[in-house]
C-alpha cells in the first residue's frame, strides 16, 4: 500500500480515502514530506482552499492542489482504462507522458480562482489572514454585489505582480 499526500490509499484496486497522510510521496515515489509548504511565499501559504464550519480549520490552497494533482497522477496510473489514456495522448505532441503530465496540472489548478480577492474574501478570519500575510484584499462588503459576477469581473493581480495579487487591478466588464 502507497500513502498519498491527500489521504488517498491505492490496494488491490481500491482507492480510499485514509485520511490525514503519514507518508507523503512524489510521483517518483519519493518522500515529499511538508517540505513544499515551507518553500512557498507567506502568501501563497496563507490563501485558503476549504474551511470548516464546525470550528477555526482550513485547507491551505497549496494542500488542496497538490492534493488534486496527486489524486490525479494516482487515478491515470492505477484507474483509467487504457484506451482513454490512448485517446488523450493521441492528441499530444509528448504521447503519454504528456498526457498523465495534462491531467495532473489540470487537476492541480481546478480551483486557482480560490487564489483570488472574490473568494477569499467569504471567510473573514481567512480572509484577514491572508492580507496580514501581504495580500491586497477588499472585503466582502468592499465588493458589494458583484463578487460572484465572473472571474474576469474581478480584481486580478497586475502585470507588474511579483507576487500573489501584488499590484492588483480592476478589469472591466464587457
Amino acid at each position: 500500500m502507497r500513502i498519498l499526500p491527500v489521504g488517498v490509499a491505492f490496494e488491490s484496486g481500491v482507492i480510499r480515502v485514509t485520511g490525514p497522510a503519514t507518508a507523503e510521496v512524489g510521483s517518483g515515489g519519493e518522500s515529499t514530506g511538508p517540505r513544499l509548504g515551507k518553500r512557498l511565499s507567506p502568501g501563497a501559504r496563507a490563501a485558503w482552499a476549504k474551511s470548516s464550519y464546525a470550528d477555526d480549520g482550513y485547507l491551505p490552497l497549496w494542500r488542496h492542489m497538490s492534493d488534486s494533482a496527486a489524486t490525479a497522477g494516482l487515478l491515470w496510473d492505477r484507474w483509467l482504462p487504457e484506451q482513454l489514456k490512448r485517446l488523450v495522448a493521441q492528441a499530444l505532441p509528448g504521447g503519454f507522458a504528456d498526457a498523465r503530465a495534462l491531467a495532473v496540472w489540470l487537476a492541480g489548478v481546478h480551483d486557482a480562482g480560490k487564489a483570488t480577492p472574490a473568494f477569499a474574501c467569504q471567510v473573514e478570519p481567512l480572509a484577514e489572514k491572508m492580507r496580514r500575510a501581504g495580500l491586497a484584499m477588499p472585503t466582502m462588503r468592499q465588493f458589494g454585489e458583484d463578487r460572484r459576477d465572473g472571474l474576469g469581473a474581478t480584481v486580478m493581480p497586475g502585470p507588474e505582480a511579483s507576487g500573489p495579487l501584488a499590484g492588483r487591478r480592476k478589469t472591466r466588464r464587457g
